[in-house]
């Protein structure tokens, strides 16, 4: 630092003459005046404004950025008062990378993540990918995660998949600095297909928005994730890569896929034009497996619409994809309305014909869907019918049916017929009413045009008279009118448009509304002949007016009079306040119109547009304004470095006033809150919290963190931090803030220290609870090594209490494998606190989970009977069954001594992981043990054994077929051959899933179910099976196998499969036939079943 020379009061006076100026030109008039310096006048002045006086030596870092001075602005990084404009600076400029290199290798956290951030905006690549590995050795993972957006795709690529425990923000902020090392990590990481498609579905909704706006990046990435992760690609990130049709399909084409969802909706032009130019074979290829995800959605949702990719194919063709996916739907409508839509007329007349006479047209909901795909003439009877329903949902979901299907056809003179005869849904109920507005509001333009202006009054003027109307009511006619309005102005129709903004301000003056008045989008010419049409507004409408035009106020002299004059006339109240905030709406005339509000009156300081003008552009006025004439309980609501601008003499009166409004007992308390968070007067801060109520003394405390942090940190505030810990180990409101306050500070000391103080809190068991536990969440954020340490100590503290434990147990599970964490864990686990965060916590390192698994099988093996089951329960999932884990469990299910639950839940887990090879030879070893205890002459272990096995008789479990076998035969030798039977027909009908016919399987099961089988309703109902993917071949395969076995048990699980495969294809054939050979069946019971069967089979 340049000590003061004697012509710093010369220099200082020089620079003061441009205080009187806003701040954008009195920062320009420096600059210019620094620019015309030479050398030794521009150093003079640097020297002598580079003092003890913060704001002089911000102002001498300008000069020098100005001047470039390289070497000054490297000095100022090391600096705490000047390093966040210096950094700031180091963007634009070429500072030495050296002295960027010592912040980001440093140990000050927020100053590191602040390098981070400068050398990613700066583009310093080179740099972030020669320091990344120092990074991750000094300060851990999440260092090494902040820096990689700075660093090059190739080095990204290198590290991603290294480092554990990667937030979800970084992972979005790759999407635009590396997005094809991103999409690579995301496919390698990702799990592969799964056996149904919503076990596919898990992977690709965790990381649903972060796929799509990867491919929407970068449509390469996208299309890397469809060659090798392809159940990963979204809906609308499958549009995107649509835009090269052909090259999805060879993507298609090689991988083998069968389904990549599609986003419903129009696709855009571009790609239309690219999908107009495929090829046949290739637009089959991808209507065949490019298929809109139907939900089932509100009534005017747009996965209605026709599916673009079925338009691709010729007429016949289309047809016929059409019909093979009725034939697969199992009668489910959902996702037919959208395939069916893009036949030609009379091919979807026929199938929705057809679909209204099956099982689905029975009912209202999908019955209004299907009719608005009939030709109005046919469909209109059937929609007027559902619109007298009795029902109100009916009603609603047959008037947007009409509306939807008459404005199908496009023809403007249909749609206005039908709108008018609306006139009973405005009258319905308040759903009825919204449902229909919704309808009218997304009709395509033209409709629009054609819409009749009595229809719009009528729905406008009832929707506002009503009293059961809602905001959501109200907005629905918004949206609708708008529409309407626009399309009148870019028609050139000004009568219509200014008829329909009359009917649209009738709408927003409705208190029921949100209040809110956006602007139309009109051009400047359009809105000065709408405006010269809708005459003189009333008084009460003249700021909705205002509001609607409030991009063109300037080129309407009478309207932009009438707000400033409502402006002017209560600049106290709400109407006021929403005319001055209009006045400012225009960005041309803002500064100047807030000068002259202000100079009206002072009051208008309080609106939230003026407060923004006056504090970020006219500074020039603050010294008016910041006087006795503020509002006396004003406080604005703003972040303290907005003040930055401001000169120190400004910050003062700002400070004057947020005092006297922070401790005036009569101000309201939100009020007060927001001048103590806003406040820099550090001694008022201490006396804010010393005698203040709890929400402002509160507001103090984060406010006296933040203030120490932004003027030098804790190393020069080292009474702050003091005094914030002092504070927080008291605990309550004040405690939590004042720790929140610490934490800020400490933010700013080197980890170590930061850790010492942190743990000499959590150590503190004279403290409060809350104050420990919020130490130990500051803990938990460090990369220290010591940090661990730390914690541990603070574990190991006699009388500590079992919050604090509970909260450290979640950051102590991460680092499982640290030695001596899972002992100190265990000791703890009786609290259920600690208990549920233990067991609720997934380490990011492989190292710690694999630890964790290993500590949970070690809780099952000793733990008393709650605490083991819930751990055992926890263990499930692929990825826990690693070796000692499996040892163990086969051990505690082989141990007598154990609880018979626990032993039961070791069995389970071991059946769960015995896959062919050794696990399954491990769990037949476990299962010899049990039945030769079952066999046992102890009473005690006979019976435990018995239970444990006999608890395997559990058909919703997922376990392999193997492993089901195993069990089965280890049932039997127990002499448990009722229960071995049940296990037997799991194992059979486990292996259908996987179109395993497995004769042997349901050869064993008869044979051991004989004439007595037990319940058989999961053989039509087994879980394990989508009811849209049904191995349909092998069901066929076992009914024939079971029809020639001749028992009756057999003939009635021949009846329970034939149910299962017609119902998987709307009963086509060879089902019918089949239940009707099982109705001639011999055995009356299996006759009976079948033809209970047929009976409840829908007749199409």
């Amino acid at each position: 630092m340049n000590a003061p020379t004697p012509h710093r009061e010369e220099v200082t006076v020089l620079y003061a003459r441009f205080d009187h100026l806003p701040y954008p030109a009195r920062m320009r008039a420096i600059a210019e005046h620094t620019r015309s310096l030479d050398d030794e006048g521009y150093r003079a002045a640097r020297a002598a404004l580079d003092t003890a006086d913060p704001d002089d030596r911000r102002l001498a870092l300008f000069l020098a950025v100005v001047r470039r001075d390289l070497e000054t602005v490297a000095l100022a990084l090391a600096d705490p008062v000047l390093r966040p404009r210096a950094l700031s600076a180091a963007i634009r400029l070429p500072v030495p990378e050296q002295a960027l290199e010592a912040l980001a290798l440093g140990p000050l956290r927020a100053v590191r993540h602040n390098t981070y951030r400068v050398l990613r905006l700066s583009r310093r690549r080179d740099l972030a990918d020669r320091i990344l590995p120092r990074v991750r050795e000094l300060h851990g993972d999440e260092d090494a995660a902040r820096l990689l957006p700075a660093c090059t795709p190739d080095a990204v690529g290198q590290w991603l998949p290294r480092l554990s425990g990667v937030p979800h923000g970084i992972l979005f902020t790759l999407t635009r600095t590396a997005p094809r090392a991103l999409a690579a990590h995301l496919a390698d990481r990702a799990p592969s297909d799964g056996r149904d498609r919503w076990e596919a579905a898990r992977p690709r909704n965790g990381s649903q928005h972060l796929v799509s706006r990867l491919t929407a990046r970068d449509p390469a990435a996208g299309a890397l994730l469809l060659e090798r992760a392809p159940h990963l690609v979204t809906g609308p990130a499958a549009l995107v890569l649509l835009r090269e049709p052909a090259a999805v399909a060879a993507s298609l084409r090689r991988t083998g896929t069968e389904r990549v969802p599609l986003a419903p909706g129009p696709v855009s032009r571009r790609v239309r034009r690219a999908l107009d130019a495929c090829g046949p074979q290739d637009a089959a290829l991808l209507a065949d497996v490019l298929r809109v995800e139907h939900d089932i959605g509100g009534p005017t949702d747009s996965w209605t619409t026709a599916e673009p990719l079925l338009a691709l194919l010729p007429p016949a063709e289309r047809r016929r994809v059409v019909e093979a996916r009725l034939d697969a739907s199992r009668g489910q409508w959902t996702g037919l309305i959208g395939p069916v839509a893009s036949l030609d007329p009379a091919d979807r007349t026929e199938i929705a014909g057809r679909l209204l006479k099956g099982r689905a047209g029975r009912r209202a909901y999908p019955r209004s869907r299907i009719a608005s795909l009939l030709p109005p003439a046919e469909a209109e009877p059937l929609l007027r019918d559902l619109s007298a329903a009795h029902r109100p949902w009916e009603r609603a979901l047959a008037w947007a049916a009409l509306l939807r299907c008459v404005g199908g056809q496009r023809d403007p003179q249909a749609y206005a017929r039908v709108l008018l005869s609306c006139e009973r849904a405005w009258h319905d109920q308040e759903e009825v009413r919204r449902t229909a507005l919704l309808a009218a509001g997304a009709a395509r333009g033209p409709l629009l045009d054609a819409a009749p202006f009595a229809a719009l009054r009528d729905a406008a003027t009832t929707t506002v008279q009503s009293r059961d109307s809602t905001a959501q009511t109200l907005r629905a006619a918004e949206k609708w009118l708008r529409r309407t309005a626009l399309r009148a102005v870019r028609a050139g129709d000004a009568e219509r448009a200014a008829d329909v903004i009359g009917l649209l301000v009738q709408v927003l003056d409705d208190p029921r509304g949100s209040g809110d008045v956006r602007p139309l989008d009109m051009a400047g010419a359009g809105a000065r002949a709408v405006w010269e049409r809708c005459g003189t507004p009333t008084p009460a409408h003249v700021l909705l007016f205002a509001g609607l035009f409030a991009r063109h106020l300037a080129q309407l002299p009478a309207l932009d009079g009438a707000v400033g004059r409502a402006a002017l006339d209560d600049p106290h109240g709400e109407r006021g306040r929403r005319a001055a905030a209009l006045r400012l709406a225009d960005p041309v005339t803002r500064e100047r119109r807030c000068a002259e509000l202000l100079a009206a009156d002072v009051s208008f300081v309080a609106v939230p547009e003026v407060w923004r003008t006056l504090s970020r552009r006219r500074t020039d006025l603050l010294d008016a304004v910041m006087g006795p004439d503020l509002p006396s309980r004003w406080a604005p609501r703003q972040a303290r470095a907005g003040l930055g601008r401001w000169l120190p003499r400004q910050r003062a009166l700002l400070d004057a006033q947020l005092a006297r409004v922070a401790a005036d007992d009569d101000v309201p308390l939100r009020e007060r809150t927001d001048a103590a968070a806003l406040l820099g007067d550090t001694e008022a801060l201490y006396a804010l919290v010393a005698g203040a109520p709890q929400p402002v003394a509160a507001a103090a405390c984060g406010a006296l963190g933040e203030r120490a942090a932004e003027r030098g940190g804790a190393a020069a505030h080292p009474r702050t931090l003091d005094f914030l810990l002092d504070r927080a180990g008291t605990g309550g409101v004040r405690g939590r803030a004042a720790m929140a306050g610490a934490r800020t500070l400490l933010a700013t000391v080197p980890d170590e220290e930061a850790v010492a103080r942190f743990a000499r809190m959590v150590r503190d068991t004279d403290g409060s609870v809350g104050g420990r536990k919020a130490a130990v969440r500051g803990l938990s954020a460090l990369s220290s090594p010591n940090a661990t340490a730390a914690l541990l100590a603070g574990w190991d503290t006699p009388g500590q209490h079992r919050d604090v434990h509970a909260a450290m147990a979640g950051p102590l599970t991460a680092r499982m494998d640290v030695p001596g964490i899972g002992e100190r864990l265990a000791a703890q686990l009786h609290h259920p606190a600690v208990r549920e965060r233990v067991l609720a916590a997934r380490p990011d390192r492989a190292a710690a989970a694999g630890a964790r698994y290993r500590f949970l099988a070690r809780t099952v093996a000793t733990a008393e009977r709650s605490t083991a089951v819930q751990a055992a329960r926890a263990l499930r999932g692929p990825g826990s069954a690693d070796g000692p884990v499996r040892g163990t469990m086969a051990a505690v299910a082989a141990d007598p001594e154990r609880p018979r639950e626990v032993r039961g839940d070791a069995l389970d887990l071991l059946c769960e992981w015995a896959v062919p090879g050794p696990r399954h030879g491990e769990l037949v070893t476990v299962l010899g043990v049990l039945v030769a205890q079952a066999r046992s002459d102890a009473p005690e272990e006979r019976r435990a054994a018995l239970w444990v096995l006999g608890e395997q008789n559990d058909a919703y479990r997922d376990r392999p077929a193997g492993a089901l076998d195993a069990v089965a035969d280890a049932l039997e030798r127990a002499g448990l051959a009722h229960s071995a039977s049940r296990v037997a027909l799991t194992a059979a009908l486990t292996a259908l899933t996987v179109a395993d016919a497995s004769p042997e399987r349901w050869e064993r099961w008869l044979g051991l179910a004989g004439e007595r089988p037990g319940p058989l309703d999961q053989v039509r109902d087994h879980r394990r099976t989508p009811m849209n993917a049904q191995p349909v071949g092998a069901i066929a395969a076992v009914v024939e196998m079971l029809r020639a076995h001749g028992s009756v048990t057999a003939g009635l699980a021949a009846v329970h499969l034939v149910v299962r495969g017609g119902e998987s294809t709307s009963w086509a054939q060879p089902w019918v036939d089949g239940l009707d050979a099982l109705r001639a069946s011999g055995h009356p019971e299996v006759a009976e079943a079948a033809l209970l069967a047929d009976l409840r089979r829908p007749v199409s």
